[in-house]
């Protein structure tokens, strides 16, 4: 899950896959005392790593807290336009944004979530934002890129699991990874490790590519092999008779968004087998 989150966190911005940006939205689940902290963990490792000898890499390390859609959206206008956020006790953040009871900042924060997920393309933005305070507002964002590496435990997130949160079209944005094993055994010398130099390497020069690719306001797009496209279209087929089998808006919502994600998670893949080509 994070490594999906850190390579969608660096690259969904500068690759497309059919005029889709590459950003991911991911949630973890797992037990309590699983492990599942250690995700944000490996990401920050890694990009401190990157950053001695690529120092702007640390923006696409984005906020771990978001109070508002206001403030998401100044953060990619003046901060950061690709970058991936890692959110602890997401599942509490899905109820709150899935209430009826939901406060306004919290509405604000989901519409900014449902809109930005479709909006890293090339050639995609979001609208200027103009407030009372002059110090918030925000010009046209080119291509915002926004990657969530949330995590929550199993027992809060299926409890607030709903039809209407389902319906309300966020859920269906986020891929889920389920763990449901058992705990490991504390690994002692897990202070001492490091990350291969091959693979720090690797990364330091994929963001300084992306970095590159960012400023110039170019993009990379991923191609298909023969056998690729077949499969994506058999996903398609299936998918969409999914969608049209049945009358629940809760199934629909669940299946809409699934070849997107696969195409998304796939071209991710590629781009770290081969970022030029």
């Amino acid at each position: 899950a994070s490594a999906i989150g850190l390579m969608a966190g660096i690259t969904g911005r500068g690759w497309n896959v059919l005029g889709s940006g590459l950003n991911q939205y991911i949630l973890i689940l797992a037990n309590t005392g699983s492990g599942k902290e250690m995700a944000s963990r490996g990401v920050t490792r890694l990009l401190a790593e990157v950053q001695t000898s690529v120092p702007a890499a640390n923006e696409f390390l984005g906020p771990s807290m978001i109070a508002s859609g206001q403030a998401l959206i100044k953060h990619l206008s003046k901060t950061s336009k690709c970058f991936v956020s890692v959110v602890g006790e997401f599942g509490i953040t899905m109820q709150q944004l899935s209430s009826t009871n939901a406060n306004q900042h919290q509405m604000m924060l989901k519409k900014v979530l449902l809109e930005l997920y479709h909006k890293s393309g090339y050639g995609d933005s979001v609208a200027s934002s103009i407030y009372a305070d002059m110090d918030k507002n925000t010009g046209k964002i080119q291509s915002p890129s926004l990657t969530i590496l949330g995590e929550s435990t199993l027992e809060t997130f299926y409890a607030a699991l709903d039809e209407d949160m389902i319906g309300n079209g966020l859920l269906s944005r986020f891929t889920i990874i389920e763990y449901k094993g058992n705990r490991p055994l504390l690994n002692e010398t897990h202070s001492e490790v490091k990350p291969s130099f091959a693979l720090i390497d690797k990364l330091k020069t994929l963001t300084s590519q992306a970095l590159a690719q960012q400023s110039a306001l170019v993009v990379q797009n991923v191609s298909f092999t023969a056998d690729a496209v077949e499969a994506l279209r058999e996903l398609d087929r299936f998918t969409t008779e999914q969608i049209n089998n049945t009358m629940r808006d809760a199934v629909r919502h669940l299946w809409n968004r699934a070849h997107i994600k696969v195409m998304r998670i796939a071209a991710l893949i590629a781009v770290g087998v081969n970022p030029y080509e």
